[in-house]
């Protein structure tokens, strides 16, 4: 599994490392396990939906730029150097607060 930052001792076994390395390893193992866990609701939602086009000006000239604090996806639009969501434009843009968004479940 990486890690944020290798270790020397990455992909040995438990039972080859001191306490001092397995506590080390163990950190960082939940470390990256905190920092790249798999999105839920709103954000997994909103970021299944990629641009193609900006939706200020058009151009399709638009890069990935990130995350904002809520784990939305932002992009960049390289023509008018305007960023935005895939939130931008729908009835969504501008919602801070949490929507409530549930989604449906077949069963």
């Amino acid at each position: 599994m990486p890690s944020a930052s290798a270790t020397p001792w990455d992909g040995l076994p438990d039972s080859d490392l001191t306490p001092a390395q397995a506590l080390v390893a163990r950190a960082h193992r939940e470390a990256y396990d905190a920092r790249h866990a798999p999105l839920e609701g709103e954000a997994a939602f909103f970021n299944a939906y990629g641009r193609d086009a900006c939706p200020r000006c058009g151009s399709p000239d638009v890069v990935r730029d990130g995350h904002d604090a809520r784990g939305v996806r932002r992009w960049l639009c390289r023509s008018c150097r305007r960023s935005f969501t895939p939130m931008t434009g729908t009835i969504f843009e501008g919602c801070f607060a949490s929507i409530g968004f549930e989604p449906l479940r077949h069963e």
